[in-house]
């Protein structure tokens, strides 16, 4: 079973909130997961300690990583939406990576 690490969801989030849609973190997170042909039980999978899903977890660390570059914006608590740099990265058709972000004086 392979789970991708964070920055394969960097991409796809910044794709999920294109729409201009303000996402709560679970909706956004689960908007992300359905880009992919993840089966049951790697969605279902666990971490050993703390129990927490993997797949959630790498896809709430690249939400992070995104915030802290100012790709995405937090109007409230747990509400994401995609910024106008986010926008201007995604347009780019760059590699969106950690990488990628470190260019950006936030990060």
């Amino acid at each position: 079973m392979h789970v991708p690490d964070f920055q394969t969801f960097l991409c796809p989030i910044l794709e999920v909130l294109s729409d201009g849609v303000t996402y709560s973190r679970r909706g956004l997170i689960s908007a992300t997961l359905k880009k992919f042909s993840f089966t049951d039980e790697e969605l279902a999978l666990r971490h050993e300690q703390g129990g927490g899903l993997v797949l959630a977890g790498r896809v709430g660390w690249a939400l992070v990583y995104l915030k802290q570059a100012a790709l995405v914006d937090s109007p409230a608590r747990a509400m994401f939406r995609i910024s106008e740099d986010g926008k201007k990265a995604l347009r780019s058709g760059a590699e969106i990576n950690r990488a990628y972000l470190s260019q950006f004086p936030s990060f």
